[in-house]
């Protein structure tokens, strides 16, 4: 997952969290504050547990103050 911040100062990004098609979160963590500029991230498709997720979509979902954002993702094996 790829992430573009624009602002220069720095954000403090509060939850990072997958969730399934039903809505269910399927892992959350927190990151450290990130300035601005290009930054990623990388599920591991495993879920809070340490379980491998099934295939399908799930969503991630990223916020930060005064910032959320969100994307689909497709799980293949």
């Amino acid at each position: 997952l790829h992430l573009s911040l624009r602002r220069q100062r720095q954000m403090c990004i509060r939850d990072s969290a997958i969730y399934d098609v039903s809505g269910a979160l399927v892992r959350k963590w927190r990151r450290p504050p990130t300035v601005a500029g290009q930054d990623s991230f990388r599920w591991d498709c495993k879920d809070q547990h340490g379980r491998k997720v099934a295939p399908g979509i799930y969503f991630a979902k990223i916020q930060a103050r005064g910032f959320s954002a969100s994307t689909k993702v497709v799980v293949l094996r």
